[in-house]
Formats: C-alpha cells, structure tokens, sequence
C-alpha cells in the first residue's frame, strides 16, 4: 500500500504541475495581447507592438510553459499505467484467508471426511506378517562418458594408394600452389601448403573437419581437385610426421588437438 500512497502523491504533483504550466501559457498568451494589436491593411492583416521586447518576452515564456505542459501530459500518462508489480500485490491481497478489496474472505476448502477406523482382528486370529523384503533401490543409470571425436586411422596409408593414372594427372604447365595454383602440385608446393595452412592439410588427411565431423561437400569436391593435380594423402601424412618427430599420427588425440600442436611446432620452427 506504500508504493500506491507515493504514487498517488506523484500523480497530484505532475497534476500541480501541469495545471502551473497551462496558467503560465494563459498568463503569458494574455500578456502577448496586451502588447501588440492588429492593424487592417489592403493586403491582411498585421501585428504592431507597443514594446517588441517584452512581447519577445511573453512568446518564449509561452513556448516554454506550452512545452512544459505536453512533457507534464506525457508524463502523467505514463505513471497512470497500472505497474505489474502493484496488480501482483492487489491480487495476493485477496488470496485464500486474507481480506479481499471488497472485505470479504475467500471460504477455506473442506477436508473430506475421514474414513470410520476398522476393527482390529484379534491376536489369535491375526496372520502372521510376512517379512516384507526392503524396496529395491533405484538403479542409477550409468553416468556416460563424454563423447570423443573418433579419429579415423590414417598411419596405414600407403604411398601410391591415391595416385592417379597418367591420364588423370594434371600437367606440370601452371601453379604449382595447392590453393591458388592450377598446374601439378610439387614436392615444395605441399611443404608449404603444409606450413601455411596447418588447418587445411589435417582435413585434408583426415577427411574430417576440426571437430571431427563430415566434410562439407564443397571442401570435399575442392580436396578432389587438389588429389587429382597430385596432391597425396600419404604425402601430407609422412610430412607432418617428419615436422613434429612422431613415428605415427597419435590415435588417442581429437584433430584439434592435432591441428594444435602442429601449428605450434611450425610455429616453433619458423620463428
């Protein structure tokens, strides 16, 4: 009930308000008049001043009140919103045992009756209980493990398992960059396709992105051109061993972390 009482005091003071700035834009409209007149001429109308300044005086003392009053306007409106949170209240005011708006309390719901006590049978007539055997405890399910990226094996390679026949091979005449380039890729293009594209070469061995899922089917058609300008997997594979001074591609470790240390060791390397 606070907040309402405070609000109602804010509403009577922007109601005083505004009702100040409407009697500044009477007083100051009044005043306007009194210090000019209407003179008719053959072309209309025109305003004469008895004293230019002071109805300079009286129209900014009109526009200020005028401004004063729509913001005054604006304002009440906004605070006569009714607030979520003063309704919540008004609502819980009438719950269930509490006096209602109207003074009246809302009826307590009857407990159903309770049933008559049996007889209890006697002693001798009593079964014996059974010993009744304790509840099975709920089965907790088996936590899973989180889920690993599995890393397709690629340390069995072979060295001409992807070669192309001669047909198939692009000719020596262009670029030989695995990117950028069109002609045959070189030795030297894959070491440094290698070199500045860590990310590109782990996918392209792997077949898989990053985070181990499938390639999309644009880098895929896009890696099928760089294999057939003579781009080998088993090449890219041997090369990256011999940069990081492994024996074989760890199975143990996600691409990302592959691609990682790689990066680092070339780092390393050209720095």
């Amino acid at each position: 009930m606070g907040q309402v009482t405070y609000l109602n005091i804010y509403i009577y003071g922007v109601l005083g308000f505004i009702g100040a700035t409407l009697f500044g834009c009477f007083y100051f409209y009044n005043g306007m008049e009194a210090t000019s007149f209407l003179v008719s001429t053959y072309s209309g109308q025109t305003t004469n001043y008895f004293d230019s300044n002071q109805y300079d005086l009286y129209f900014q003392g009109f526009v200020y009140c005028f401004t004063f009053a729509v913001a005054g306007f604006l304002l009440l409106t906004v605070m006569a919103i009714p607030n979520r949170e003063i309704l919540e209240r008004q609502r819980g005011a009438a719950a269930p045992g509490m006096a209602s708006p109207q003074g009246m309390t809302a009826p307590q719901p009857m407990a159903p009756p309770q049933a008559a006590p049996q007889p209890m049978a006697p002693p001798q007539q009593m079964a014996p209980q059974q010993a009744q055997a304790p509840p099975p405890q709920a089965q907790k399910a088996p936590e899973k493990a989180p889920a690993q990226v599995e890393v397709p094996s690629v340390n069995d390679l072979e060295d001409d398992e992807f070669e192309l026949e001669t047909e198939d091979r692009a000719e020596d005449t262009g670029d030989s960059d695995v990117i950028f380039g069109t002609g045959r890729v070189t030795e030297e293009s894959i070491v440094d396709f290698i070199h500045k594209n860590p990310d590109s070469a782990i996918k392209f061995l792997y077949r898989k992105t990053l985070d181990g899922k499938a390639l999309p089917p644009t880098e895929d058609e896009i890696y099928a051109v760089w294999q057939k300008r003579g781009l080998s997997r088993a090449r890219v594979r041997d090369y990256i061993l011999q940069i990081m001074d492994w024996t074989e591609l760890p199975a143990d470790k996600t691409l990302m972390d592959i691609w990682s240390e790689l990066r680092d060791q070339i780092f390393e390397l050209t720095h």
